[in-house]
């Protein structure tokens, strides 16, 4: 008799779902795919009727409903934090207070009300050993330290487990308000860019620094043998403050903030100004020290669980840069990096906690996919593009499709590319792009400047060939597991220089996606093709979305991004759109 599971994660940022059968995640997806609400953190009733709806399920035929985190345990951290710091946090303690005692505390109820489902069947899974059984138990791994790091959960920010077989027990942690994730959120605000959205231009930023602020960051934050690191307090507000991460004295250390938008780079793609210097001197020691921090949060890892592996999940493991640089010279042999490491991956982490410790408490550790959304087949496609009116050519086969994208991209074409099932997490990993070739500069900045409307320090990522990276990159072996999800950055290893011009950060880097054949056959021979023609075994590969939205669920979705984009062509299942048309 089949088992199921529904995962639950909301209230927060980046609410999702995750469905289980038999220990197997089948479905999978973040409500802001549905909503159109980037990071939408509500309670994902539109996710979960799809996950029922796709799988021919009703509510009554989950065995147990999991959520992420055990609100309570966060409660009770917000209340005495408020205190501690009260009469500072007043205005911060009212705020939260109205939110959790109007919603955030009843999660179960309001689960029990909205659903329909028996209190008797909904379990509660810690945030920390949430985000390490989304990474732990999507491996076939028997042994493995785990490492999560993040902002913070109930009240851990940073913890270390171990995974042997298919158990996963606490080893250390550190605790609020101590947190090197709310650091570098603090330093993204005061680099003028949105908290939880914009970490990763703050890592786009250090590339252009230098080292000349190390003096001054070393007094908020700084390496500590005993304690792996040493927080100076004074400096931030989070821990009372609804509004300000940082507080005045951080400002007198470092001078004014940044203001949001404004100029970093030029027309001719170098810094600005003066002040355009001192932010990115600020971002390269707030990275610099970032990846120091992990760097010895792993060498403790070692020293108390030493194995051949290590899982690494939690928000700061979005940070490439941080994870390469951190882990280059790491005792541990091989490091997974998943799909999920932000909250979003957290619905998972906890269905498989609740199968594997809960259901079955067996030891047959699945591994998991990465497509796990809404797809539409050619039949609805056509229907849609038929009532909208659209213009389109349809091949007859999968390697007519193949050929035209491939040449299309081989004449400098940029294409919007449609296929298949919906990828989970923050990465667009060849079912949801936007692709052109990787040498041309100017293509790059393009969809920069002119689709995505991004920051034009933003570099983009790269889909390589499995068998064909090392001919391009500098190909570390601990980390073949975490390529494929584009989860790592990789250097210019000057062999094909002339072929990366428009995927190279300023550093020489590219956060890389390997494709193999058996992970996405479609995508992989798109790319084949295009090697083929141009003799180049990548393609520039950003998320199918507009500045402000999510990537793009549906069809008529991804067909209105395309037509308000200046993209040339879109591949959309076996149909071919043209701008001009």
């Amino acid at each position: 008799m089949n088992k199921y599971v529904l995962g639950i994660s909301c209230y927060f940022h980046d609410s999702s779902v995750s469905l289980i059968k038999n220990g197997k995640i089948i479905s999978a997806v973040q409500e802001e795919r549905f909503t159109g609400i980037k990071g939408d953190s509500s309670f994902p009733s539109r996710s979960i009727e799809w996950c029922l709806n796709i799988n021919n399920l009703k509510i009554s035929d989950i065995n147990y409903i999991v959520f992420y985190e055990k609100p309570l345990k966060k409660f009770l951290r917000i209340l005495n934090s408020s205190i501690e710091y009260f009469p500072k946090s007043r205005s911060f303690f009212v705020s939260q207070m109205k939110r959790w005692l109007s919603e955030k505390i009843w999660t179960k109820t309001n689960i029990v009300k909205k659903l329909k489902f028996s209190p008797d069947k909904i379990l509660f899974c810690q945030h920390h050993l949430s985000h390490a059984s989304s990474i732990y138990y999507t491996n076939n791994l028997s042994h493995s330290c785990i490492m999560v790091n993040d902002g913070i959960g109930e009240d851990q920010s940073f913890s270390i487990w171990s995974g042997e077989k298919n158990k996963i027990r606490l080893l250390d942690e550190i605790l609020f308000p101590k947190s090197l994730g709310l650091f570098y959120s603090t330093m993204t605000s005061f680099l003028g860019h949105q908290i939880n959205e914009g970490e990763n231009k703050v890592m786009s930023m250090s590339a252009y620094g230098n080292n000349s602020f190390d003096n001054e960051l070393n007094k908020v934050i700084s390496i500590s043998d005993k304690k792996i690191f040493n927080q100076n307090m004074d400096y931030f507000e989070y821990q009372f403050s609804l509004y300000n991460n940082f507080s005045n004295k951080l400002t007198n250390l470092l001078g004014d903030p940044r203001s949001p938008n404004t100029e970093f780079l030029n027309k001719d793609l170098v810094l600005s100004n003066d002040k355009s210097k001192k932010y990115a001197n600020i971002a390269y020691s707030t990275q610099q020290i970032t990846e120091k921090i992990i760097e010895q949060q792993s060498n403790h890892a070692y020293e108390i669980f030493p194995s051949d592996n290590i899982c690494l999940s939690g928000g700061v493991h979005l940070n490439c840069k941080a994870n390469n640089e951190s882990f280059k010279n790491s005792k541990f042999k091989n490091i997974y990096i998943n799909f999920c490491p932000s909250d979003s991956g957290g619905s998972i982490g906890a269905s498989l906690w609740a199968w594997n410790n809960v259901i079955e408490k067996n030891e047959n550790i699945l591994n998991q996919d990465v497509y796990l959304g809404p797809s539409f087949d050619n039949d609805f496609i056509e229907e849609t593009l038929k009532d909208l009116k659209i213009n389109y050519i349809k091949f007859n086969t999968t390697a007519e499709l193949l050929s035209d994208a491939a040449n299309y991209l081989l004449k400098d074409k940029i294409i919007c590319w449609f296929q298949g099932k919906l990828e989970f997490g923050k990465r667009a990993l060849g079912n949801r792009s936007i692709l052109a070739r990787p040498d041309n500069k100017k293509l790059s900045q393009k969809i920069n400047n002119v689709i995505k409307n991004r920051e034009s320090y933003q570099p983009f990522a790269s889909s390589v060939l499995y068998e064909k990276a090392e001919e391009f990159f500098e190909i570390d072996s601990k980390f073949k597991n975490s390529y494929k999800y584009m989860s790592v950055v990789a250097y210019d290893n000057k062999k094909n220089t002339n072929k990366l011009s428009g995927i190279l950060h300023v550093d020489n880097s590219c956060r890389i996606q390997l494709v193999e054949e058996t992970d996405n056959s479609l995508y992989y021979n798109l790319i084949k093709n295009f090697f083929d023609l141009s003799n180049i075994p990548l393609l520039l590969n950003t998320s199918l979305n507009l500045k402000g939205e999510p990537i793009v669920d549906n069809p008529i979705k991804a067909i209105s991004t395309f037509l308000r984009s200046n993209c040339d062509l879109m591949y959309i299942g076996n149909f071919k759109i043209n701008q001009n048309d």
